[in-house]
């Protein structure tokens, strides 16, 4: 059985961004941690390599 391990990730981005970041995320009532978990995957799953589709090299 696989187990999804969490592994720690850190950026650098400025303190103003950081700041509205944080600010923006306390509004939504939710953790900034959650907010790039959510942003990762969907990222992660829109441009994953092994589902992109390759162009067709037949034409009609």
């Amino acid at each position: 059985m696989t187990e999804n391990k969490n592994v720690k990730l850190s950026i650098y981005i400025s303190e103003k961004l950081r700041t509205q970041f944080k600010m923006a995320c306390t509004a939504k009532q939710t953790s900034m941690n959650q907010v790039l978990v959510d942003f990762i995957e969907e990222w992660a799953t829109e441009n994953d390599p092994l589902k992109q589709k390759v162009p067709s090299t037949h034409e009609s």
